[in-house]
């Protein structure tokens, strides 16, 4: 029986990739991988994520939120004890960390509970090596851990080529056989194959995610909606908004603006198909968001809306469409005056190209690595 130890600090359910990851593993995994994952509880307001059957076991231990910085901190170790001592228990052969919040246990069973146990490390986000410096203190311990365990581990992944490259250059102790790209694709049954070419006269936009002010053009595109005087209206989605985000939307009392709150991430796609285009926001007030090929890039394209990004995003720069739709744009947020609503939602002569990027494409890599790969005897 093989075992697979998946650790992921923040809930799942902020997380569709990884939420997909395991939905894949139920699908396409062997009976005989044994599977648990180590998480924390999501906010009550979210609806909680669990696997179709039970061959997948989610333990959850606490939330987090909230108290002093000593509370916080006391629950940061709290998690990874008890995740320390469930993987000295369960003794897994391969141990899959997300984030170097959740390095710790994984790095301390690797070293003193089964040393043939192989780890797998993947990465949302990238992380500058000053960020860490000047980020908490238990991160930036736990980064300083993986750096000197990194020539260790059978996986590191990132979500695209550029964010590698980055981290390569931060961690030159990395062999090119260790390193993957493991996008953030949604699942195939999001496709959708509706061709149609003729858009309504009203422009509708949608945002799904996480939103605030200060590193997103959140303010800009709303009076750009605006000055559209009823050519169109944005939609917001979203269970992590910041409170004066929150606040500067509801204080426009537009009527061409609305904010839903959360919607459960597996019913998007039948929420997303009434719309006409999907917006992202991001600043590139630091690296991470230059280098970002965002998950909602591909979940609005595989229910066939268009996508409009800010030009600062480059890992997003090569899924710009050609000639085809749904079409992909890069925009410049900081002039949006300048952006002629008609001519960008142009199909004429354009052909139709449904979009090709699915988890089912990328998973199977990392998965033939945990399975056909092993120490095991």
């Amino acid at each position: 029986m093989r075992k697979l130890a998946i650790i992921h600090f923040s809930p799942l359910e902020l997380y569709p990739p990884v939420m997909n990851w395991l939905h894949f593993l139920e699908r396409h995994g062997e009976q005989s991988l044994e599977i648990v994952v180590y998480t924390r509880t999501a906010d009550r307001e979210m609806e909680k994520f669990f696997p179709v059957s039970g061959r997948i076991k989610i333990k959850r231990l606490g939330s987090g939120v909230g108290g002093n910085a000593i509370s916080r901190y006391l629950n940061y170790l709290r998690y990874y004890m008890f995740t320390f001592m469930s993987l000295l228990r369960w003794k897994p052969d391969t141990v899959l960390y997300y984030e170097t919040l959740s390095a710790l246990p994984a790095i301390w069973y690797g070293r003193s509970g089964n040393r043939k146990a192989r780890i797998f490390a993947h990465y949302h986000e990238y992380i500058t090596a000053a960020e860490y410096d000047e980020g908490m203190s238990i991160n930036k311990r736990a980064h300083r851990l993986e750096k000197k365990t990194y020539p260790l581990y059978e996986w590191i992944s990132h979500t695209n080529s550029d964010r590698m490259r980055l981290f390569r250059e931060d961690n030159q102790n990395i062999r090119d056989d260790q390193v993957h790209i493991l996008p953030n694709y949604p699942p195939v049954s999001w496709q959708h194959l509706n061709d149609q070419q003729v858009k309504n006269d009203l422009a509708r936009f949608v945002y799904v995610g996480a939103l605030s002010l200060d590193n997103m053009f959140t303010a800009e595109f709303a009076q750009w909606i605006i000055g559209q005087q009823g050519k169109a209206e944005w939609d917001i989605y979203s269970n992590n908004i910041t409170a004066d985000a929150r606040q500067y939307i509801e204080s426009l009392h537009s009527a061409y603006i609305h904010f839903w709150g959360g919607v459960d991430y597996f019913r998007l796609p039948h929420q997303l198909k009434d719309y006409d285009i999907g917006i992202i926001l991001y600043k590139g007030t630091i690296l991470n968001y230059v280098y970002n090929a965002p998950n909602k890039l591909f979940e609005y394209l595989a229910c066939g809306l268009d996508v409009w990004f800010p030009e600062i995003m480059e890992s997003c720069r090569p899924f710009i469409t050609r000639n085809a739709y749904p079409q992909v744009k890069s925009v410049d947020f900081n002039a949006l005056h300048d952006v002629n609503l008609a001519s960008m939602q142009k199909r004429a002569g354009m052909r139709f190209k449904p979009s090709v990027y699915y988890c089912e494409r990328v998973f199977p890599a990392l998965y033939k690595k945990i399975t056909l790969d092993s120490r095991m005897e």
